[in-house]
């Protein structure tokens, strides 16, 4: 068991990464401002919810990476950034995840493999998801809206995510990154790329087998390779715009 006093102020790095035999909640003071990189890493005993006090303003790369146990969180609503692995392999987490509307960026692998998550809120304030944050989150399900604040999606951001059935992109980024929703198998209905995407990137929507329709606007220049392989469920007519000047090998395989 921890209790941390509520003289503490700061949690530095590491502070107690692979205390695997810590069980039960753990109970962050709103006295602590920071929790440092790494300082929770592999405590997998840890269950149960866990609230990262609003007097938070800082948390750390992969803070609670692999906390396997816990539940649920609630984050700090002062807190900007949501970094590189800091809830990475969460596998325990179920339920709603909900994006505080002061964070704008999530950074890479930040939620990838928490595969009990069942939906997702990303507010208007977040401008940047980074490579890999949702990859393997197999439970989510339902429509997943990336809203227009969005200006980069990194590749495999949403790849494994095999419940998400709708999806509505962004109308402000520019290029579809590589493996961005690959084997998403359960994307369903239409799909939109929005008219400001000027590349579709390599394996970027493979495996989606159950959209039906698809379009591509005018301001395409590039298809990569395998980017719609085993789409197997498109029907009717596809349309390639003029503007699209390279297709990669196997882009519409099987």
């Amino acid at each position: 068991s921890l209790t941390i006093p509520s003289s503490v102020t700061s949690i530095g790095s590491s502070a107690f990464a692979n205390c695997s035999g810590l069980t039960g909640s753990l109970t962050i003071p709103s006295s602590v401002t920071i929790i440092g990189n790494y300082s929770f890493l592999a405590c997998y005993g840890l269950t149960g919810s866990l609230t990262i006090p609003s007097s938070v303003t800082s948390l750390g790369y992969g803070a609670f990476y692999n906390c396997s146990g816990i539940e649920s969180i609630l984050l700090s609503a002062n807190i900007t950034a949501i970094k590189d692995y800091t809830f990475a392999y969460c596998s325990g987490l179920t339920g709603s995840l909900t994006i505080p509307s002061t964070v704008t960026s999530i950074g890479n692998y930040s939620f990838s493999g928490c595969n009990k998550l069942t939906s997702l809120y990303i507010p208007s304030s977040v401008t940047t998801i980074g490579n890999y944050a949702f990859a393997s989150c197999s439970s989510l399900n339902g429509s997943l809206t990336i809203p227009l604040s969005v200006t980069s999606l990194g590749y495999n951001a949403f790849s494994g995510c095999s419940g998400i059935k709708s999806i509505s992109l962004s109308a402000n980024i520019t290029a579809i990154k590589e493996y961005t929703f690959e084997n998403c198998s359960s994307l369903t209905g239409s799909l939109t790329i929005p008219s400001t995407v000027t590349s579709i990137g390599n394996y970027s929507f493979s495996g989606c087998n159950k959209l039906t329709s698809l379009y591509i606007p005018s301001s395409v220049t590039t298809i990569g390779n395998s980017a719609f392989a085993y789409c197997s469920g498109l029907t009717g007519s596809l349309t390639i715009p003029s503007s699209v000047t390279s297709i990669g090998s196997s882009a519409f395989a099987n």
